[in-house]
């Protein structure tokens, strides 16, 4: 059995790469809201709905579309899973975030097409990196519950 002192060593470098993660992935998506040369397909329905009703900000309505996602979830499966509360966090500060870092990167947006779509691919490229380490934190705890 492992002690507390095992347990918190895991699970800080867990809670740092969600972090980073989650903070990259949104960063991701605010740069490409603000530059609008297109969206990330997981965030193209609720960035349509803002464009369309004006409610709101781009970052709320990806909060409660994906909750409603969550609960579309919770009803196929017809259980509820630790895993769902935790997606009604992540969404959560998904949405607050890509609103926060929206309202820095406005000023910044330049009006030359060609910077705009640089800024673009690099902001793939982060969104990327901000994935592989929100994904790494879902592995470290798969194989936790597997070995463990």
């Amino acid at each position: 059995m492992k002690s507390n002192l095992e347990k918190k060593k895991i699970a800080l470098p867990r809670f740092v790469n969600y972090t980073i993660g989650i903070s990259l992935i949104s960063f991701g998506m605010a740069v490409m809201l603000t530059a609008r040369l297109g969206m990330a397909p997981t965030s193209s329905s609720p960035v349509t709905v803002y464009e369309i009703t004006q409610l709101f900000t781009a970052g709320r309505w990806i909060t409660i579309l994906n909750i409603i996602f969550v609960f579309a979830s919770m009803a196929v499966s017809r259980k509820v899973y630790v895993s769902h509360a935790l997606s009604f966090v992540t969404v959560v500060i998904l949405g607050l975030l890509i609103d926060v870092f929206e309202i820095v990167l406005t000023p910044f947006v330049p009006e030359l097409f060609v910077v705009r779509l640089i800024i673009v691919l690099s902001a793939c490229v982060v969104m990327s990196i901000g994935v592989g380490s929100y994904c790494l934190v879902n592995i470290r705890l798969y194989l936790i519950y597997i070995y463990a």
